[in-house]
């Protein structure tokens, strides 16, 4: 499994995010920060999509992650070259 760590800024806050690629998912790659899992990045019909998870009532956490969180990622991952 391969996987990339960093710090990200959240609010006033520093949090540790891991995207990382999933064996055998057809290249689904996951997101956590701070060890919790927080969405999946897909490929659909040629272009990358992150699905952030939504908060339930049993979630640990209640942070909502926008668009600016999104690109983040995405060129964190262009950066790398696990995509175009």
């Amino acid at each position: 499994m391969k996987g990339i760590k960093f710090k990200a800024a959240y609010g006033d806050q520093d949090r540790e995010a891991v995207i990382s690629q999933v064996s055998g998912s057809l290249n689904g790659i996951h997101i956590y920060v701070n060890d919790y899992y927080q969405g999946t990045i897909n490929c659909i019909m040629g272009k990358w999509v992150v699905h952030w998870r939504q908060p339930t009532e049993k979630s640990a956490t209640r942070d909502r992650y926008g668009l600016d969180d999104t690109e983040a990622i995405l060129d964190r991952l262009r950066d790398v070259g696990w995509i175009e």
